[in-house]
């Protein structure tokens, strides 16, 4: 169940295998990425599911920003480096 919804407000957020420093890092967030936070833990951590490729770990809640469902579903954006084009970013 999703408890709310969060996009990453740091350059570069580490996803940990279970809450703490000394947890193996399963992967990386980058800034801007959204995610569903799914649970929390005591000391601010957030079980959270990362949209663009659904890895799921535990980040510090210091490094996102909470937001809204509507946020969470919108679309992005992205410049094609050969025209400069925009287009919507479909995944």
């Amino acid at each position: 169940m999703t408890l709310a919804y969060a996009v990453c407000s740091v350059s570069v957020m580490p996803l940990r295998a279970s809450a703490s420093h000394r947890a193996e890092q399963v992967s990386q967030v980058l800034f801007g990425e959204r995610m569903e936070v799914l649970a929390t833990e005591k000391n601010n951590w957030l079980h959270v599911r990362c949209e663009w490729d659904e890895y799921e770990g535990w980040v510090k809640g210091g490094q996102v920003a909470l937001i809204t469902y509507k946020e969470y579903r919108k679309p992005l954006l992205a410049i094609t480096a050969s025209t400069n084009d925009v287009a919507l970013v479909e995944h």
